[in-house]
């Protein structure tokens, strides 16, 4: 029996309500500012431990203070896409994203809506998850050929949509042989468009398929230790073709080559800079270096591959460059930006590189 995990913590937290400004009397692009005080916002994070363990996560010493900054300081936030609601424009406690070749920004929210908004915020496409009862998907990523690719966590299996809604295929079961899934969380798609694919709730591992669904590897089992993983969020590749897993739970970033022959590991739990607090997603960008979203710590940092801390961005918070409780990022199409997408703030941000 497949353990019935909760599906993530942040339904549980104390709602907070920022108060949106619309752009240019449209839905567009606009700043968030919020009426929430700093007593709130501490009694919030006061409730982190407690949450993350309702989550699959029992580590009580990862820090969950603002993000601090290495090296230069970060270039500016630039905006704010989307409200809080379930219209058009607006979010659920927005978690996958990902940014197409052309710019396109595409959004799945905890009701279960994906949203495709053009560079410029107009929305282009939306639809529903087939079923979101059990739980709703927290990633997304754009394939070789354009279409997009979703593990569909509680569900236990691999959706591929085109560009404009239509359900292309379906891959998966619910099980812990190889092609199997329990909780299939993370993606990350290589030059050769094969799906490599992370799972937690007890079958904590990697696997890798062919874009149509049949399975080539596979590697990794639930720990600490090296090449073990506790929730492995999320994936990423270098240009050398290296994979970088977040293992969300362990508070560090894995290292691996592409048979799964482990590498290294970076990081520890903790909130100063180079410290991390359930890293969640992370991209490797063009100039070679490693962006990580920080669930527990509200903040981007910056990486070099080998580990050493950079920069950042973020802090705990609901105005203007501030996160709260971020859960996903992408790099725009020429790198010298990124969106996250802003959970309990219920929008999508972006910031400069």
């Amino acid at each position: 029996m497949i353990p019935n995990f909760v599906e993530e913590p942040f339904h549980l937290r104390p709602r907070a309500v920022p108060l949106p400004r619309r752009s240019g009397g449209g839905l567009g692009w606009g700043y968030v500012r919020s009426t929430l005080g700093s007593r709130s916002l501490s009694s919030l994070l006061l409730l982190l431990p407690l949450l993350l363990a309702a989550s699959g996560c029992d580590r009580r010493d990862a820090g969950t203070g603002p993000g601090g900054a290495a090296g230069s300081a970060p270039a500016p936030f630039l905006a704010v896409l989307g409200r809080r609601g379930v219209g058009p424009g607006e979010f659920s406690g927005p978690r996958a994203l990902d940014v197409d070749p052309q710019g396109n920004v595409i959004v799945l929210d905890r009701a279960g809506r994906l949203q495709v908004f053009a560079p410029d915020g107009a929305r282009r496409a939306a639809w529903e998850m087939p079923a979101v009862a059990r739980g709703t998907p927290e990633d997304v990523e754009v394939d070789r050929e354009g279409n997009y690719v979703i593990p569909d966590t509680h569900y236990m299996q691999i959706l591929v949509y085109s560009p404009g809604g239509e359900l292309l295929r379906k891959f998966g079961a619910e099980g812990r042989g190889d092609g199997q899934f329990v909780y299939p969380v993370g993606i990350a798609i290589d030059d050769e468009n094969t799906y490599w694919i992370s799972e937690y709730g007890g079958n904590d591992r990697v696997q890798r398929f062919d874009s149509r669904g049949r399975v080539l590897l596979q590697f990794g089992r639930i720990g600490e230790g090296p090449g073990e993983f506790h929730r492995p969020e999320d994936l990423a590749f270098d240009r050398a073709g290296r994979l970088y897993v977040a293992d969300s739970c362990n508070h560090r970033i894995q290292v691996f080559e592409r048979d799964g022959r482990f590498l290294r590991a970076f990081g520890t739990a903790g909130a100063a800079p180079g410290d991390l607090s359930y890293p969640y997603d992370l991209a490797c960008t063009p100039e070679g270096t490693l962006l990580v979203c920080e669930y527990g710590n509200h903040r981007v940092q910056e990486f070099s591959l080998e580990g050493k801390p950079l920069r950042a961005w973020g802090r705990a918070g609901f105005g203007d460059g501030e996160l709260n409780f971020p859960w996903d990022l992408a790099l725009a199409p020429d790198g010298r930006a990124f969106w996250v997408t802003d959970t309990s703030n219920h929008r999508v941000v972006k910031f400069g590189r």
